[in-house]
C-alpha cells in the first residue's frame, strides 16, 4: 500500500500482505530491508536514499493510488475524476460563498434564480461512460424502483407505451405498460420540491451541512408567538398558514408554510430549517 510524505511530497509504498501493524499518523520516512517486506519507521530528518527514491518510483510506475491522504492536498489530485468530453458540469460547482450566511427563506430565493439544463450529446456522453455499472454485483441493489424507472422512460420519451421484459432460465415473460399519468405528476412534484427545497440549498449554500449555527437577526420580543410578524421574512402574510418549530429554544418560533415551500402541515414534532441543522 502506498503513503504520501506530506514533509516531502514523496509517496512511499510498503507491502501489507507482511506488515500492516503500524501507526500511519507516525509514518515519516519508511526505511525498506531486504525484499522490501520488512517496514521500519524512521524519523531521522535525513533526505531519502538513493534505494528509498528507486523503490517510490518503481511502485509509483505501477499506477497504484495512495488511499491514506486521498483528501489531503496536493495528494489528493491524484483522486480527481478526468472529465470526457462533453460530460455534465459537476453540481458540487453550484455552491455559492456569498449564499453561506443566507438564512433559509434567502436562501430558497436565491436557488430559484438557478437554471439547469442538459443537452443530448451529455445525456450521451453520460450514458457511454456509465454503461459497465450494470456489471457490479451491486447493480440491483442501487437502481430505482422499476416501476419509477419504465413510467420515467415513457414520459420523457415520450412515447405510448413500454415492453417489460423479465428473462429467466426458464422462460420469458414480457408485459406492456402504458403511461400512468396520475402517477407520474404526483412522482414528477415529489421530486421537484425535495430537490429545490432539499438538495439545492445544500449545493448553494451548504445549509444541512454549515459548521456552525447561524443566529438569527430576529429579535427575542419579536417572537412571543402570540402576534405577528413571524417567520424569516417577518412579514405578515395573508391567508398563509403559520406552524410552530418544537424547539423551545428557537429564535423564531413560529413560520410560514409558503416561506418554507410546504404544502402540506406536518405531523408530529417538527422543527424549523434553523434549528434542524442546529440539533
Amino acid at each position: 500500500m502506498p503513503f504520501n510524505d506530506t514533509s516531502a511530497g514523496l509517496q512511499w509504498y510498503i507491502n501489507t500482505d507482511y506488515e500492516s501493524n503500524y501507526n500511519v499518523r507516525d509514518v515519516w520516512k519508511m526505511n525498506y530491508t531486504g525484499a522490501g517486506v520488512e517496514v521500519t519507521v524512521v524519523d531521522d530528518g535525513l533526505d531519502p536514499t538513493h534505494f528509498e527514491l528507486s523503490r517510490n518510483y518503481q511502485y509509483a510506475a505501477t499506477g497504484t493510488k495512495s488511499s491514506v491522504l486521498s483528501l489531503v492536498p496536493p495528494h489528493n489530485k491524484a483522486f480527481v475524476p478526468k472529465l470526457q468530453e462533453n460530460m455534465l458540469r459537476t453540481l458540487t460547482s453550484l455552491y455559492d460563498q456569498e449564499c453561506f450566511n443566507m438564512n433559509f427563506v434567502e436562501l430558497l430565493n436565491a436557488c430559484e434564480n438557478i437554471e439547469l439544463s442538459i443537452e443530448e450529446k451529455e445525456c450521451k456522453a453520460v450514458e457511454k461512460a456509465t454503461r459497465q455499472q450494470a456489471q457490479s454485483k451491486h447493480w440491483m441493489s442501487y437502481i430505482a424502483g422499476l416501476y419509477y424507472q419504465v413510467q420515467a422512460q415513457i414520459f420523457i420519451a415520450d412515447v405510448e407505451y413500454c415492453d417489460f421484459v423479465v428473462w429467466t432460465d426458464k422462460e420469458v415473460t414480457i408485459e406492456r405498460m402504458y403511461p400512468d399519468v396520475v402517477f407520474w405528476k404526483q412522482t414528477v412534484t415529489k421530486a421537484s420540491t425535495f430537490f429545490s427545497v432539499r438538495v439545492l440549498p445544500e449545493l448553494v449554500g451548504k445549509w444541512f451541512t454549515r459548521p456552525a449555527f447561524i443566529q438569527s437577526n430576529v429579535e427575542d420580543d419579536k417572537s412571543d408567538g402570540e402576534s405577528g410578524p413571524w417567520g424569516y421574512c417577518q412579514e405578515e402574510i395573508e391567508d398563509s398558514t403559520i406552524i410552530g418549530c418544537d424547539n423551545g429554544q428557537c429564535k423564531i418560533g413560529w413560520f410560514y408554510m409558503e416561506c418554507l415551500r410546504i404544502e402540506k402541515a406536518p405531523s408530529g414534532q417538527w422543527f424549523c430549517p434553523s434549528c434542524r441543522v442546529s440539533r
